[in-house]
């Protein structure tokens, strides 16, 4: 049985919104917030106590991605919260191939261009580009996914760690190596956050 829900908006933004749900309705739950145009959200959330917390993507996609070996192209999304003081922002890649070595990469500045090397998509950040958003290097799970924590404390630069600025856009996107039939590489999306 599918339910409908009738949303009326209370505040400027959904991070951290709560939806009050009843137990019968099972232990987890997933929605579709449409608006009269993009984005549409998928929200999922555990039932805990008769409340529902969601997960909101967070940014906006504003360059698109080839298909990699998988035949899908590799997908970026944010969750937790754009907000500086939080300091609580999570990516996760998605539709990549499984067990390959990647890098999240960052800048400041958005960007079209083939990026130097073997690769099969194109980089759509521009320079200074940092890499190693979360640490270091991944190795995407079977299922063919990898996240990160970005820290707004020291977001990585080629200068080393810079901290983000209220009102600044940040840009991400996931490098991954792929065999697309050979050994090369490719991007996930891009993915633009405005700092709050």
């Amino acid at each position: 049985m599918v339910y409908g829900v009738r949303f009326r908006v209370l505040a400027a933004s959904l991070e951290g919104s709560t939806l009050a749900m009843l137990p019968s309705l099972g232990a987890t739950a997933q929605t579709r917030v449409l608006a009269s145009a993009p984005p549409v959200w998928d929200l999922t959330g555990q039932n805990a106590d008769e409340r529902l917390l969601f997960a909101c993507p967070i940014g906006a996609v504003y360059c698109n991605a080839l298909p990699n070996s998988t035949g899908l192209a590799g997908q970026l999304r944010g969750t937790g919260s754009p907000y500086l003081a939080s300091n609580d922002l999570r990516l996760e890649a998605t539709s990549l191939p499984a067990s390959p070595f990647g890098i999240f990469i960052a800048s400041r500045f958005q960007g079209v261009g083939m990026p130097s090397g073997n690769t099969q998509d194109v980089v759509c950040l521009d320079n200074p580009i940092g890499r190693g958003v979360g640490g270091a290097i991944f190795l995407t799970s079977q299922a063919g996914s990898a996240e990160a924590f970005v820290d707004w404390t020291g977001v990585p630069q080629p200068s080393g760690p810079e901290a983000a600025v209220v009102g600044e856009t940040w840009n991400f996107q996931a490098w991954h190596r792929d065999a697309n039939p050979n050994s090369t590489s490719n991007f996930t999306t891009a993915l633009s956050i405005l700092v709050r």
